[in-house]
């Protein structure tokens, strides 16, 4: 995706699905970061809205312009959810469909 860094800091790992709809013209990933506490972006915010009983930080990526939700599942594990033409009810229905075991 355009703007994103294409890898992990050194002693973690970030396990990235992405998907397309090509006809709706509409995209989004699904991640997990382990190895560090959650690493926020600047634009993230503080959220009513949970994942699993989880805050959640949303946002927009200035750049990419990717609506972006993050929570943190452990200490060491947090997940993310960021999509393009899609509303945040339908991204939250996605988070809340990941099954994420802290590490």
């Amino acid at each position: 995706m355009p703007g994103h860094v294409t890898g992990p800091i050194p002693g973690t790992t970030n396990d990235a699905q992405y998907f397309l709809n090509t006809p709706a013209r509409q995209s989004f990933v699904m991640a997990v970061y382990r190895g560090g506490p959650m690493v926020k972006s600047p634009w993230l915010l503080p959220n009513k809205q949970t994942v699993h009983g989880a805050v959640t930080y949303v946002g927009t990526n200035p750049i990419t312009h990717q609506r972006e939700f993050n929570w943190v599942v452990g200490p060491t594990t947090s997940a993310f959810v960021g999509g393009t033409r899609m509303t945040d009810s339908v991204l939250l229905r996605i988070a809340d469909s990941m099954v994420v075991a802290p590490a």
